[in-house]
């Protein structure tokens, strides 16, 4: 199949071209009415023939110079009047406008299909080191990549589920498989290969009929041929993106561009309600605020840090309320939520009385509100007007930690977190995060963790060390 976009300012002209496309099953046909369009329809669809008219509004030579600048095979086709400005090269001709013809365009098009096909006769064999070592040859063209993972167990790609998936893909196009697991299956297809039919809403409607709605399909369409590696190297590197894809279609340039910022002020007032929802013990207010974290925040974010910010909160939380860690490891962002929903977070803790909650809850509101300040066990008695002594003594029975050792866990957790996520001086995120003395942050980090500040910063360069850091991120 084969991508024409007909660009021409003038209805009439378009009409009359379209109607003179003959095999409508071989081609995919793009009417462009403003030339102000032409590029991205062009780029956007890799189109395979351009038929443009020279009589445009913008000058025909700037959009055949913006065209140069895409790297793959295309021919032009220029509807003129009169005598043509230049001779034809290697992929433009011209045509007299007054002489077109149906016979016309299906010679045109026959002898550019015989030149395009001839010209992916030439193979190039690709290593792929994805699991295990992948060989596989690929042409001249433009591909489509397909990573499809499923997230659950009971429609993983046994060889029943797998063959007939494919068999109802083969009737829109030739699917070839690079590799399949359990629960992942990478695919690529040749754009000379897919009819008309063809599309990505279309395939991942198939996918989630068949393979279950907990499923995503991660993609990048018009790959040529010469960046195909770098792009299969470029998508397993974003594989683990799937965490946030689970019942959708992605593609890969839209995944590299976040939906949402990660502003961690606003997320830090999402997740005061939340807390606060926590500490009354309000069971059916705290689902719905956690439900709304997850997937009204961190899904739609495509955003690792933002997850991981709202997880320190957690993390904390949970160990104050619990005295036992809480171990993230979720393969998508609704496999988490569920088990955070049916967790020992969400159970109504056992205060001594409604007195005590109100006052707990309050102090523990107060340390993570205002964790960045210099305020203290003075300060938060203060302003409860209680004895220092006695709210230490209620904190320490009912959370197994005081109210400076409390603070100062917050204040490192969130260190840790800048430390990895932002270009911060260090001065300026112990400063930001409650430690004024830098003397002080940068020995009680070091006691801590066994880094220097400035230490555990570089080991973010290191893919490895990364992943190992913010498995221990939270480590109290």
């Amino acid at each position: 199949m084969y991508h024409v976009a007909i660009i021409s300012e003038n209805r009439i002209l378009l009409k009359q071209v379209y109607e003179m496309m003959e095999d409508t099953a071989l081609l995919r046909i793009h009417i462009v009415p403003f030339s102000m369009d032409a590029y991205e329809v062009f780029y956007q669809n890799h189109t395979d023939i351009v038929i443009l008219d020279t009589s445009v509004f913008l000058p025909y030579d700037n959009i055949l110079e913006q065209l140069k600048q895409c790297q793959w095979n295309y021919h032009v086709l220029l509807l003129h009047e009169g005598t043509p400005e230049f001779a034809p090269s290697h992929n433009t001709f011209w045509l007299v406008k007054d002489k077109l013809s149906p016979e016309l365009f299906h010679e045109i098009f026959l002898a550019i299909q015989k030149a395009t096909i001839s010209v992916r006769k030439e193979n190039t064999l690709i290593t792929l080191d994805w699991y295990d070592e992948h060989t596989f040859s690929i042409h001249p063209d433009a591909y489509h990549l397909l990573y499809i993972k499923l997230f659950h167990s009971q429609s993983q790609f046994n060889p029943a589920v797998y063959n007939a998936f494919l068999a109802i893909i083969s009737d829109y196009c030739t699917p070839n498989v690079i590799f399949h697991t359990d629960s992942e299956l990478l695919i690529y297809i040749s754009r000379s290969d897919i009819k008309k039919s063809f599309n990505f809403p279309l395939i991942s409607q198939i996918i989630f009929q068949n393979l279950g709605l907990k499923t995503c399909l991660l993609y990048e369409k018009n790959i040529n041929w010469r960046k195909f590696y770098d792009t299969c190297m470029k998508l397993k590197a974003h594989q683990c993106f799937s965490y946030f894809l689970s019942g959708e279609l992605c593609s890969l340039s839209d995944l590299q561009q976040n939906r949402i910022p990660a502003v961690y002020k606003d997320l830090k007032k999402q997740y005061m309600l939340l807390l606060e929802a926590i500490l009354k013990n309000d069971l059916p207010g705290s689902k719905h605020l956690l439900q709304d974290l997850y997937l009204h925040v961190i899904k739609p974010s495509y955003d690792f840090p933002t997850r991981e910010y709202i997880r320190l909160q957690l993390y904390f939380l949970h160990y104050l309320l619990t005295k036992k860690p809480l171990i993230f490891h979720f393969f998508s962002v609704e496999d988490e939520l569920a088990y955070l929903l049916n967790s020992r977070l969400l159970n109504p803790y056992p205060y001594p009385s409604a007195r005590i909650q109100e006052l707990l809850g309050t102090a523990v509101l107060t340390i993570y509100s205002r964790y960045e300040t210099t305020i203290s066990l003075e300060g938060i008695a203060e302003e409860l007007s209680l004895n220092k002594i006695y709210l230490n003594r209620l904190f320490k029975e009912c959370f197994g930690l005081t109210v400076l050792e409390a603070l100062q866990i917050l204040r490192l957790l969130h260190a840790k977190f800048f430390l990895l996520n932002s270009d911060k001086k260090v001065a300026d995120i112990g400063k930001d995060n409650g430690f004024l003395d830098a003397g002080y942050f940068g020995s009680f980090f070091r006691k801590s963790t066994g880094y220097t500040p400035l230490e555990f910063r570089m080991k973010r360069e290191d893919e490895k060390e990364m992943e190992n850091l913010y498995a221990g991120i939270m480590a109290i």
